[in-house]
């Protein structure tokens, strides 16, 4: 066999290992509540009134307007299943420990972001939302040591939900984790053209962990979507979320790309 032939036939064997590990689910009826839709990103919320990100308030407000809202659930110290996006209390608490480290009875004390307002229970959400549509963002530490509790808790609490809800995560062991024990469960694979360059980043902004989860979406950073993993995945026909367009500006050139959008500060202005 000659050189050249050997190359061509390596390249063939990479170009089918890159199609199968970047490759999604088939399209599911069930994705019709989340295409064309606008995520309000942590709820509706707005500081200057008072309104803090992931709070009762905030999806109050995104349910008035009649967005579907896009929330993060994390873990405290006693297994509570929570609304939180950071992983320490300190940006929006001031409180340097983290929320894993806390128990609820604790966390409850807190005040939100300078307001009256506390960290929700999942189910507290889940009861003022009352039916809008909702794109839950599991948080998993680096030790991935809490993940199948936080996977089956908050599978648990959804169950419960009496509107449409879809399930996602930077982890595509979480992901994994739903495909295995709730395959019913709609998922997403968040990610992005990370700028740090590693063999981590590299492989997650192409998308080359979609194999262990095979997502029915991608969820994306609408900031660069040049990766060639994306835009392949994207010409697959697979439904797309971009994430987070601030601006009218931003919005007008992400529909361009993505079927679905989580906006954040351009519908609060009134409040």
């Amino acid at each position: 066999m000659s050189l050249i032939a050997i190359l061509l036939l390596l390249f063939f064997v990479l170009g089918l290992l890159f199609f199968f590990l970047i490759s999604p689910a088939k399209t599911r009826t069930g994705m019709a509540p989340f295409t064309h839709r606008l995520f309000a990103h942590r709820g509706l919320y707005n500081r200057e009134a008072g309104i803090p990100e992931n709070s009762l308030s905030a999806f109050r407000q995104a349910k008035e307007q009649d967005f579907a809202v896009e929330l993060d659930v994390r873990l405290t110290k006693d297994g509570q299943v929570v609304v939180f996006h950071d992983n320490t209390l300190e940006r929006l608490c001031g409180k340097k420990q983290t929320v894993r480290q806390t128990d609820y009875e604790t966390l409850r004390t807190l005040p939100l972001d300078n307001t009256t307002e506390k960290i929700p229970l999942l189910a507290e959400a889940l009861e003022v939302l009352d039916g809008v549509p909702i794109l839950c963002e599991l948080k998993i530490d680096d030790s991935y040591k809490n993940m199948d509790e936080l996977c089956r808790k908050t599978d648990a609490i959804l169950k419960q939900y009496k509107g449409p809800y879809c399930i996602e995560s930077f982890s595509p062991f979480a992901l994994r984790w739903f495909m295995k024990n709730q395959p019913e469960v709609i998922r997403g694979q968040l990610s992005e053209a990370f700028t740090k360059p590693d063999k981590h980043t590299f492989i997650m902004k192409h998308l080359l962990i979609n194999f262990l989860g095979r997502p029915d979406f991608i969820a994306y950073g609408t900031y660069n979507t040049k990766p060639l993993g994306f835009r392949l995945v994207k010409y697959m026909g697979t439904p797309t979320i971009g994430w987070t367009v601030r601006s009218e500006k931003e919005l007008d050139q992400a529909q361009k790309i993505f079927d679905s959008f989580v906006f954040e500060g351009l519908y609060n202005k009134e409040h």
